[in-house]
């Protein structure tokens, strides 16, 4: 049972799980079980910004020029909480509600991987954010076979194997 964390395809030894398989929340699950993806990741919001939804914010958008192909920033008017992940991401995953030690690794993972965009993140990215997020003296077995079942297993929260 090792554990790398450098770029060479790295596989437990014991099961060989591919340490490297990346993961990442799929939205399309929402849809086809009826539930609405961007309600959920609006839930997770902090109290602060969930308390702002709907007013209207300035924010600045990245835009291609279509001669030069540059991007630019312009800035917009839209609703606050129209883009529930990037809320996360610039507010919410700083705060000390949204990064709650004692939630369950099923909804840790669930925030870690809202909190980077919804970017795809390996197994053992996951495995090594979740210890982070908890600390090591946590009393839970974390590892990466057991986020792998969590991942593989999950039926409510979405999660789901990226596309190379």
């Amino acid at each position: 049972m090792t554990y790398y964390t450098s770029d060479e395809t790295t596989v437990d030894e014991d099961s060989g799980l591919d340490l490297l398989t990346k993961y990442y929340v799929d939205p399309s699950v929402y849809d086809r079980t009826g539930r609405s993806f961007a309600f959920t990741v609006r839930s997770k919001m902090c109290a602060e910004s969930r308390a702002k939804i709907g007013e209207m914010v300035e924010t600045r958008v990245p835009v291609k020029d279509g001669k030069s192909k540059r991007v630019k920033f312009e800035t917009q008017e839209m609703r606050y909480g129209d883009d529930p992940i990037a809320v996360i991401q610039e507010c919410c995953s700083l705060t000390a509600s949204y990064r709650n030690t004692e939630l369950p690794l099923k909804e840790i993972l669930f925030r870690i991987l809202l909190a980077d965009g919804n970017e795809p993140k390996s197994i053992m990215e996951l495995y090594q954010e979740a210890q982070d997020w908890v600390g090591r003296s946590d009393g839970r077995l974390i590892n990466p076979r057991v986020i792998h079942s969590i991942l593989d297993e999950d039926v409510h929260y979405g999660f789901a194997v990226a596309a190379d």
